[in-house]
């Protein structure tokens, strides 16, 4: 079995954008510089997916979660902004999705929580300058992040975490090789997206963000399946049951050493958002008080040579 991340298909769009990025930044430290100094805080809210062993090709509307986050954003110039964020979103998978019979006979599924703390670089393609009305700029995030998750799925009408039950013999005598997956990681997040200055103290943005991981085990599903008998001896009965949840006997019956996942692909989750900021501080927002009254004032800034 093959399963193809959907979100390989992305790799070319972003490498792109990188490498625009990557371009003009030489050029752009020989320019004099337009520095901001703005400070954001806001929120955000989209939906967030995974692309693993238990997706399709495309998004299930079945699988898609809602999701919200908080971030805080420093631009540093025209070009550059550092930000850091928190988001808390859901993933899952379900082989009833899927639309191979095969995958509907291996009959797994999963869901969990993800929770994720990221920093890191944007740039943006046109000069972002907030002194100025309705300013917009298409933009690229990079950065490093650490995830939480920890998959689960329903059996008979309860809920078991998988990662304790080694449902693929992780930790077990008779595979030494198979350690237990961290349910705390790190992934690369990288995002495309576009920005919009409005009234000079808000910015609004929509993006779409891939994070890439380094871990097969979002969806606890990975290698091939383990002897019944080691799990249930080392593991309980009810990993046995977990492991292997084929509801009939056929043709397609799974043994030790079967398939059960792709090893070669490591999963991937999505977070898909729009963020509202609020500029808190910049040096180009002064205030004078005319007549009593309390005006903003936002200098000039010459074009970027």
């Amino acid at each position: 079995m093959r399963l193809i991340s959907s979100a390989n298909c992305l790799l070319p769009l972003i490498v792109l954008l990188l490498s625009l990025a990557a371009s003009d930044a030489a050029a752009y430290f020989h320019r004099p510089r337009r520095f901001v100094n703005s400070y954001e805080i806001g929120v955000s809210a989209g939906i967030s997916n995974y692309f693993g062993d238990l997706a399709s090709y495309y998004p299930d509307p079945r699988v898609l979660h809602p999701a919200a986050g908080l971030l805080f954003r420093y631009q540093y110039t025209q070009r550059w902004a550092f930000r850091a964020a928190i988001f808390h979103g859901t993933i899952s998978g379900n082989d009833a999705y899927l639309i191979p019979k095969y995958f509907m006979d291996r009959n797994l599924s999963f869901t969990s929580a993800i929770d994720e703390f990221s920093v890191g670089a944007e740039w943006h393609k046109r000069f972002f300058n907030i002194c100025r009305h309705l300013t917009y700029s298409p933009f690229v995030f990079a950065g490093l992040a650490v995830f939480h998750y920890n998959p689960y799925t329903t059996y008979n009408n309860k809920k078991y975490y998988l990662q304790p039950l080694s449902t693929e013999g992780q930790g077990t005598s008779a595979y030494p090789d198979r350690h237990p997956y961290l349910l705390t990681q790190v992934s690369i997040p990288v995002a495309s997206g576009m920005k919009i200055a409005l009234f000079q103290r808000w910015v609004i943005s929509a993006e779409i963000g891939v994070r890439k991981t380094f871990t097969d085990y979002l969806d606890d599903v990975s290698k091939t399946y383990a002897d019944p008998t080691v799990l249930a001896t080392e593991k309980g009965v009810a990993t046995v049951a977990l492991a292997d949840p084929t509801p009939f006997q056929s043709s397609l019956s799974w043994h030790p050493g079967y398939i059960r996942g792709n090893p070669r692909n490591e999963d991937w989750y999505v977070y898909s958002n729009i963020s509202v900021t609020y500029i808190f501080k910049s040096p180009c927002l002064k205030y004078h008080r005319p007549k009593s009254r309390r005006v903003m004032y936002c200098p000039p800034i010459g074009k970027p040579r």
